[in-house]
């Protein structure tokens, strides 16, 4: 994959097209005037309070950072313990 193949929308994207629905009709006609298929992923700004509306501009992915970035720490150590 190389970004030949994708689409960004970044945030003045979405202020220029009018709102993220808008800006997702934009990069999905794409596929109108090119016949290749378009996936559309989100990211950025992504919680689980505003995930269902973003999923329902018709994005194909959805990238919640908060899941990895903001989780609770877990420590887990592999020390080697000598026996000997």
């Amino acid at each position: 994959m190389s970004l030949s193949d994708a689409a960004l929308v970044k945030d003045n994207h979405i202020a220029a097209a009018g709102g993220v629905r808008e800006a997702v009709v934009v990069v999905s006609a794409h596929r109108e005037t090119t016949g290749r298929d378009v996936l559309l992923k989100a990211s950025g700004g992504l919680t689980l309070d505003n995930e269902r509306a973003v999923a329902e501009t018709g994005v194909h992915f959805i990238s919640v950072g908060g899941l990895t970035h903001s989780s609770p720490i877990l420590d887990i150590g592999l020390d080697f313990e000598t026996l000997v």
